[in-house]
Order: C-alpha cells, then sequence, then structure tokens
C-alpha cells in the first residue's frame, strides 16, 4: 500500500514539474489526473486492506467464542473449584 502511495506522489510531483517546465498543459493534466487516480487506487485499496484485516478479526472472534450447544453438557462442572488464589 505504501509502495501505491509513494508512486502516486512521485506521479503528483511529476505532473508539477511537467505543468513548471512546459507550456503543454494538456500533458500536465493528464499527468495530474494519473496521479491523482493511483493516489484515489492506493487509498481504497488501503482501506479494502483495512476492511478485510477487521473483518478476519471478527471472524477470528466469533470462531474462538463460539461452543456448540451440544457440547456444553460435555463440558467439566467447576462446582467444588476455588478461583481464589493464595499469596
Amino acid at each position: 500500500m505504501e509502495a501505491l502511495e509513494a508512486l502516486g506522489a512521485g506521479a503528483l510531483a511529476m505532473a508539477m514539474a511537467v505543468a513548471i517546465s512546459t507550456d503543454w498543459a494538456m500533458v500536465a493534466i493528464e499527468a495530474l489526473a494519473l496521479a491523482l487516480a493511483m493516489e484515489t487506487l492506493a487509498m481504497v485499496l488501503t482501506v479494502e486492506a483495512l476492511a478485510m484485516a477487521l473483518a478476519m478479526e471478527a471472524l477470528a472472534m466469533a470462531t474462538a467464542v463460539h461452543i456448540p450447544m451440544e457440547d456444553v453438557d460435555s463440558l467439566p462442572s467447576t462446582e467444588g473449584l476455588s478461583w481464589e488464589t493464595s499469596a
């Protein structure tokens, strides 16, 4: 993701250099449009990666906590156990 953002920033710098050093306004506009498109793509991919990571985290939490109801009766009893620790 950082590489795409750097590429977009580089394209933006190139667009500015072309706009300053030449009178070819169309070339500068096209280069600027390309830079903005690449920057937008990098942001979209970053958001998609974040959403994927959050979805995977939610799935991991859901599967880690899930105990099927038919297995609850076979769990060991905690009656008579003390949860206090001695100092």
